[in-house]
């Protein structure tokens, strides 16, 4: 791991052609490699194998920049790679710090990167950095990005015996007449509940109001395999919010990912996180599940403290920059 102290002056390096771009064809492969394991061995096998990944998920690689000096075909600096995903966002994959030749010409790639071609569309880039990247994250910070939050990624195994709860029809001691599942009738019905949700939350504060509800939505629908079925909201007598729950099978592996999970300010503190999550643990038996996998701000210290008690573990953290556009 490269030291805080080998960051350079935030200004790029003199002279010698210096080149932010997309990787030219040629070179690809090399820069792909410099990104996954820190040197541009073209020929290692984890080359093979994300290619081979990005063919089966139709990555476009025209996203992949490089910074070199003495022009496109110089020594290559570093490299970065901005993925757009569903719901306005993209991911930006800057590797490791260590493969790293110049940080300020990397500041300046970041920045080239996320003005590029690649942000049409995008509200909002992200990037995730483990919690001893300290070089990374300077560097983040000094191309634009700013903190959003420390991620627990946790999981927990799932018995077949579990399945056993039905669909709860009550919440927090008020009857539900109003149980739904997503459709294009019910869109705006899903909007409203996750909007209520949202206020006063504890769970990523610091997204609240960068995409619109309609880009939120698309962006949950495009995590694993997307069922309607599996979205449930909830509305009281009064046609108010109570809460929304986002279930979606993990693309790879045999399992569930909790989307979403939110509850209206009005109904907190009554049990229906868990409630739902006791039910998000028994669907995902019923449908054959090992693992119930989810992400959590680690500063939401009730939904950390219900995730625990459910037995989920944590599995690895991340630290989550965004920058909105």
């Amino acid at each position: 791991m490269a030291s805080v102290t080998n960051l350079h002056p935030d200004t790029p390096p003199e002279g010698g052609g210096l080149y932010l771009g997309p990787a030219p064809a040629g070179r690809r492969r090399a820069a792909l490699a410099l990104l996954l394991i820190g040197r541009p061995r073209e020929q290692d096998a984890a080359v093979d194998h994300f290619e081979l990944f990005a063919d089966e998920q139709g990555l476009d690689l025209s996203t992949l920049w490089v910074a070199a000096e003495g022009g496109a075909t110089g020594r290559l600096l570093g490299s970065v790679l901005l993925v757009p995903n569903h719901g306005a966002t993209a991911m930006l994959f800057v590797g490791q710090a260590a493969g790293w030749s110049d940080t300020s010409a990397m500041v300046g790639l970041i920045r080239a990167v996320c003005d590029g071609p690649g942000r049409a569309g995008v509200s909002v880039i992200q990037s995730l950095i483990d919690p001893g990247q300290v070089v990374e994250g300077q560097v983040l910070e000094r191309a634009g990005l700013s903190k959003l939050a420390k991620l627990i990624y946790m999981q927990r195994v799932i018995e077949p015996g579990e399945h056993r709860m039905p669909r709860p029809d009550a919440l927090g001691g008020c009857d539900c007449p109003s149980i739904l599942t997503y459709s294009e009738a019910t869109h705006g019905d899903f909007a409203r509940a996750i909007e209520a949700s949202y206020v006063d939350t504890l769970d990523c504060p610091g997204l609240v109001g960068m995409r619109q509800i309609d880009q939120i939505i698309a962006g949950h629908q495009g995590t694993g395999r997307y069922d309607p079925g599996h979205w449930l909201v909830y509305y009281d007598q009064a046609r108010q919010p109570i809460a929304v729950l986002l279930l979606a099978e993990v693309a790879q592996g045999s399992g569930m990912e909790l989307v979403y999970l939110g509850v209206a300010k009005a109904y907190r503190g009554k049990g229906i996180g868990s409630v739902l999550m006791q039910y998000a643990v028994s669907e995902t038996a019923r449908l054959g599940g090992t693992r119930l996998y989810l992400a959590v701000d680690d500063r939401n210290d009730p939904a950390v403290r219900l995730y625990t008690g459910m037995g989920f573990r944590a599995s690895t953290r991340k630290i989550a920059y965004v920058l909105p556009r």
